[in-house]
């Protein structure tokens, strides 16, 4: 079959670059989680299917379900294709709102399962994602021209709540290891991890990490939000969604896999690492090391 024919309208390149852009990121996203499988089989058969678990995993698969719609709307030859949209929005609704759960685990954990932090992280939460299926639901048009008058609200309310977890989180775990300090030693600790146990700095790291590619991918997506549809996307006016989708999810379950094999491999559970006895270090683990952890 000829593309030049089949393609409903616009240049053929537009198509061929949407389709090979989609296919990276689709791609890119599998084999990242091809080489996470060793982690997870050892995570779950040491320490079983918790609740927490279970949304690592429902994280990963919606997430994989909205890289494949992303896809699936580049190849679909056809104006009329709603059902399709709503699809991807459901499956970037589900990874985003699973994805976040895990950073608000995390903080919540850091925090001590304090009832303020998991009040205010909590509503926090449901707001992002309301603001994201609010977003969804007034999506318009077909496969190859999709918008929304709130096309904004998914970036800035999940911008403004990556900012409060990483501040929160930076702020409890240089507070607790130098709280006699200066501001400057609290700053050193913050961005660089000094005077930190491992696992702390390693949270630490893995937090500024995903900050800074998150502050990098807000950028460029409200910048192209804001721009008159590229000409070489023939899919969406929002390209970047996909891929600040998959980087998110990657991140959240990097960081979560880390935490988990670390615990897991701590000699004396029961030891505090950081000054701050995060919640899965409340109860200790039996000599299986099986227990329902709920892993930041």
């Amino acid at each position: 079959m000829d593309l030049s024919s089949a393609v409903p309208d616009g240049p053929l390149f537009a198509f061929q670059f949407s389709c090979y852009y989609y296919i990276v990121l689709l791609v890119s996203f599998a084999y990242d989680w091809l080489l996470s499988i060793p982690a997870e089989i050892e995570i779950v058969s040491k320490s079983g299917l918790s609740w927490s678990i279970l949304i690592y995993f429902f994280s990963r698969i919606s997430t994989f379900g909205h890289q494949f719609m992303a896809l699936a709307i580049v190849v679909l030859f056809t104006e009329n294709c709603q059902a399709v949209v709503m699809l991807t929005g459901v499956s970037y609704t589900i990874g985003m709102a699973t994805t976040s759960f895990l950073f608000f685990l995390r903080v919540r954990a850091i925090y001590t399962k304090s009832r303020y932090i998991t009040h205010f992280f909590g509503a926090l939460w449901l707001a992002t994602i309301a603001l994201t299926i609010l977003f969804n639901t007034s999506l318009r048009g077909g496969c190859h021209s999709t918008s929304s008058k709130y096309s904004a609200l998914p970036s800035i309310s999940t911008f403004v709540y990556d900012t409060l977890v990483f501040l929160a989180i930076s702020y409890r775990l240089a507070a607790d290891v130098v709280a006699e300090g200066s501001w400057r030693s609290r700053l050193l600790s913050a961005g660089m991890g000094r005077g930190l146990f491992s696992l702390s700095k390693s949270i630490m790291e893995n937090g500024l990490l995903y900050y800074l590619g998150a502050v990098v991918f807000f950028a460029f997506n409200w910048a192209l939000i804001n721009l008159p549809p590229m000409v070489y996307f023939k899919s969406s006016n929002f390209p970047l969604v996909p891929a600040y989708v998959g980087f998110t999810n990657i991140m959240a379950c990097h960081v979560y896999r880390n935490i988990a094999l670390q615990v897991m491999h701590v000699e004396q559970p029961s030891v505090v690492l950081t000054g701050t006895s995060f919640a899965f270090q409340l109860e200790s683990l039996p000599a299986d090391r099986r227990s329902s952890l709920e892993i930041p």
